[in-house]
């Protein structure tokens, strides 16, 4: 409620119409999305890194949630400076996306493999995220520093410092923006051919897009291509192969499979460090498509065990493939 009326017009003494789904839009886009990102971390937190203030990552992601972030410092401390609530808080809705739909997202892996980069650059980012907001959302903001702080740091988010912002490098910002670009354009040529991003294709011709090795896997791991080409003879900016292949299907109903067990995993309450064993009763085909990927699937879904049993359970069909599956913790 204090973040809706410090950033509408009210602030400058101008006319409004109380809007509760404006209010409720805030609390879902800003206040809950970003304590579900705290929620993300603290499962994977290591107290050990987080005395470093910096982040030296050369990680394409790290640096440009840092540059992300320099902005937001910026545009927020400018507009304060100038007794403008309104714009001050505009640009957190789009931050908080960033943060939570694509670094997040992007970065959920290396996070759960205990990259150090990866959390020094989350961590710092919370904590100067949750400084800005402060004066707009302060208990939630103080709510998140209690669960953060360490021992270096001020009681009350409160007493803190305000951030500073470092050097925005405008390249990787600009960079980032075609890799997005890219990807949305590959999404919709995936929607408009009917073929679900769990199924791997082959490739994806681009044109006109010069891209680094680094936003080029981003960009694959994305769409789940496995390869991007240029090309500038096509005629629209980029162009999805969509012939499905025997190899590429298989892997597709291994992906839509492995779903199926973390769906379960979530519908059992389990937490990310609770190990399972898996009991399956499948047909012939089946059988090969878990042996095929059986030690990325034990890895993935925290499985001790993988046991090919003739049990009931709950039922799994993908194509023509059938998976009865039991799961034990």
């Amino acid at each position: 409620l204090r973040f809706y009326l410090m950033s509408c017009p009210v602030m400058k003494g101008e006319d409004v119409n109380f809007s509760e789904k404006a209010v409720q839009d805030i609390a879902s886009k800003i206040i809950s999305r970003l304590d579900n990102v705290v929620t993300f971390y603290e499962l994977y937190r290591d107290k050990s890194l987080e005395k470093d203030t910096e982040s030296n990552s050369e990680n394409t992601l790290d640096k440009w949630i840092n540059a992300r972030l320099s902005q937001l410092i910026d545009e927020v401390t400018r507009n304060m400076e100038m007794y403008d609530m309104s714009l001050a808080t505009r640009p957190f809705d789009l931050f908080i996306e960033d943060l939570s739909t694509w670094y997040l997202r992007r970065s959920r892996e290396r996070l759960k493999e205990g990259d150090k980069n990866a959390k020094i650059t989350l961590y710092n980012v919370l904590k100067n995220t949750v400084k800005l907001l402060a004066p707009f959302a302060p208990f939630i903001s103080e709510s998140i520093w209690q669960k953060l702080k360490n021992e270096s740091d001020t009681e009350s988010i409160h007493l803190s410092d305000w951030p500073k912002s470092e050097e925005i490098d405008e390249n990787v910002i600009s960079e980032m923006e075609i890799v997005r670009h890219v990807v949305t354009l590959g999404l919709e040529a995936r929607q408009k051919a009917g073929i679900k991003v769990r199924q791997p294709l082959k490739s994806l011709t681009v044109k006109s897009y010069l891209l680094k090795e680094s936003d080029i896997d981003i960009i694959k791991d994305e769409l789940n291509i496995k390869s991007v080409i240029y090309d500038e003879s096509i005629n629209s900016a980029v162009v999805l192969d969509t012939h499905i292949t025997l190899e590429l299907k298989k892997e597709g109903q291994y992906r839509e499979f492995l779903r199926a067990i973390q769906d379960m995993r979530k519908e059992k309450g389990l937490n990310p460090n609770d190990v399972i064993t898996l009991q399956i009763a499948t047909n012939v085909e089946g059988q090969e498509l878990i042996n095929t990927w059986k030690d990325e699937l034990m890895k993935i879904v925290g499985a001790k065990e993988v046991q090919i049993v003739e049990n009931e359970g709950v039922e799994v069909k993908i194509d023509e493939l059938l998976f009865v599956i039991n799961m034990l913790k």
